[in-house]
């Protein structure tokens, strides 16, 4: 993509994810969370934690809203860095999606065990619909010969995905878990 390597995207890969384990195990008040020593976790999905902001937008409504929609947002640029990072190994769907889910299901047991957070299955859901977002975007936009106009591309078509996995767990959680 415009004369950058796979080194340079690696690198961008490294920060990104030195990034997202700050927001993981430190930022929110994790730390004192941590003092009172419960292990928290949750095997069971109840619901796709996403939906749309249901009115009267109270501010616990609209902080879960922003944090599930921040789940999403969050870990789709993972969905373009793996494949830009490892072209030949993780080009492919299955591969790349296979790597994420090992690795973000590590992550959650790791804030688990260490008790900087929770593992969280319905986290895990909501994390890989945000990888596979990305990855998505990122295929219908390498082609293009633009940097200017890929990025364009691929941050319309993460609203408009992350839009119609909205209304799609709106209608999955109201067929399914309710």
């Amino acid at each position: 993509m415009d004369g950058w390597s796979k080194r340079q995207w690696r690198v961008l890969l490294a920060v990104y994810l030195c990034f997202l384990l700050f927001l993981m195990f430190f930022a929110f008040n994790r730390l004192a969370q941590a003092q009172d020593g419960t292990m928290r976790f949750s095997f069971v999905i109840y619901q796709i934690p996403l939906s749309l902001p249901a009115l009267p937008l109270s501010g616990f409504r609209l902080r879960q809203f922003l944090f599930s929609l921040g789940n999403v947002v969050l870990f789709s640029p993972f969905g373009a860095l793996l494949p830009l990072s490892f072209p030949k190994r993780l080009g492919g769907y299955g591969r790349a999606a296979s790597v994420f889910l090992v690795s973000i299901t590590l992550v959650e047991l790791l804030q688990m065990i260490t008790r900087l957070g929770s593992f969280d299955l319905e986290d895990i859901l909501v994390n890989f619909l945000g990888f596979s977002i990305g990855f998505l975007c990122w295929r219908f936009c390498r082609r293009r010969k633009s940097a200017l106009g890929r990025a364009a591309l691929f941050l319309v078509l993460l609203l408009a995905f992350t839009a119609l996995l909205l209304l799609a767990a709106e209608g999955i959680n109201a067929w399914l878990f309710w």
